[in-house]
């Protein structure tokens, strides 16, 4: 894990020696008032956040956006810089989550889509559009659970907007003050496929209890945005990490299936 020089952290107007953060990716660094780490996204994306995401205002959240270094720059010899905040991730805290998606999708209503979404291909960005039908790749149909979620799969009419796709650990609690969220990944899907995307991380790896699934929203669409969701996850991880044990790859989403599917009507 390489640690930032000193001429990038001069260049972001700020010394001292970087402090390793843990959480994540585990490639975060703190320096005072400000983190660095590996820029992860395309310039096309930093700059939409900093010019586009950073005119929204969503009521009772903070987003955590990139700085410009002293030269006016958004990225440094590969690195970027975001304010440091002082708050955590508190784990099984769903149901204060999904309201800050809420309030997030209400600030976020009106934003154009962003074009960098039609050329990004992360393998979070590949999940996606399988699991919404919109591509289609080869293999994951020896996935039981894959297999049995893509059969659940109904069309349904919720309309897109610009939602965080991974707000289940990028939402930080503190004292006193309103939620901060960080890691901001966009993605173009109706608002409630963000509250379905954190109660599938919350059945699959936290062991949430069954009815947390009765606090999404979606209305009549929740069901098939669970169904989506677990999708999403389920072929990320087979794309992430080539070749698992089927059943292996399985067995954390066996209950998570069935409540879909109960959800789903099917």
């Amino acid at each position: 894990m390489s640690m930032p020089p000193d001429r990038v952290i001069r260049a972001f107007g700020r010394s001292g020696v970087p402090q390793p953060l843990g959480g994540g990716s585990g490639t975060a660094w703190r320096v005072g008032s400000i983190v660095l780490k590996r820029a992860d996204m395309s310039a096309s994306e930093i700059d939409w956040q900093a010019h586009v995401l950073a005119t929204t205002r969503p009521h009772g959240v903070r987003l955590v956006l990139p700085l410009r270094s002293a030269e006016g720059m958004f990225v440094v010899e590969g690195w970027i810089a975001t304010p440091y905040v002082d708050a955590v991730h508190e784990p099984r805290r769903w149901l204060d989550i999904l309201a800050v998606g809420r309030r997030l999708a209400a600030g976020l209503a009106g934003v154009p889509r962003p074009a960098f979404l039609d050329v990004r291909r992360t393998p979070w960005d590949v999940a996606d559009r399988v699991a919404w039908g919109e591509e289609a790749i080869e293999g994951t149909g020896r996935y039981p659970h894959i297999d049995a979620l893509a059969r659940l799969r109904q069309p349904i009419d919720s309309s897109g907007q610009v939602i965080h796709g991974d707000l289940t650990g990028n939402v930080l609690f503190a004292a006193g003050l309103a939620p901060a969220i960080i890691d901001f990944v966009a993605y173009w899907r109706p608002a409630a496929y963000m509250g379905a995307i954190v109660i599938a991380d919350a059945l699959v790896l936290e062991g949430a209890p069954d009815d947390v699934a009765a606090s999404l929203d979606g209305g009549p669409d929740a069901g098939q945005l669970l169904v989506r969701a677990l999708l999403f996850r389920a072929i990320a991880e087979v794309l992430r990490q080539p070749g698992p044990d089927p059943q292996g790859a399985a067995a954390p989403f066996a209950h998570a299936v069935d409540i879909a599917r109960s959800l789903a009507g099917r």
